[in-house]
């Protein structure tokens, strides 16, 4: 792919030539397993550190394209990742475990939000009110 114009500003020090179209992990990771095969799109992604559930949508986008391989490769990174649940910031193991769990919370509902299941959740609960 050579660069252009329209993906590449060779005069901004931020380029990053033909790269510069990516806009998704989901299409570098199909990019880098097309070009450069599994084991540079593992290490790419194991330098990345990205959560479980980064791991597990980026498969899902590449399942959804029919990108079974790359997507195969990545489910394979997502079983050993860590979940971004667990990754509770410094600030707030500091102020102790109240603000742990409130923390957590907020993040399963990010997360339920993210998947669209919160609405399902939340219209669920409201007609178990209703009877």
């Amino acid at each position: 792919m050579k660069p252009n114009p329209k993906n590449s500003q060779p005069s901004t020090e931020d380029d990053c030539g033909e790269f510069a179209i990516f806009d998704s992990l989901d299409a570098l990771a199909a990019y880098l397993h097309h070009r450069y095969g599994e084991e540079a799109l593992r290490e790419v992604f194991e330098a990345l550190q990205e959560t479980r559930e980064g791991l597990e949508d980026i498969t899902a986008e590449l399942e959804q394209r029919g990108l079974d391989a790359p997507a195969a490769v990545l489910r394979d990174l997502a079983h050993q990742a860590i979940s971004g649940i667990e990754l509770v910031p410094d600030y707030v193991v500091r102020a102790g475990p109240n603000f742990v769990d409130f923390w957590q919370m907020r993040w399963l509902q990010r997360r339920k939000m993210k998947l669209g299941l919160w609405d399902k959740e939340q219209r669920a609960k409201a007609q178990q009110t209703e009877h």
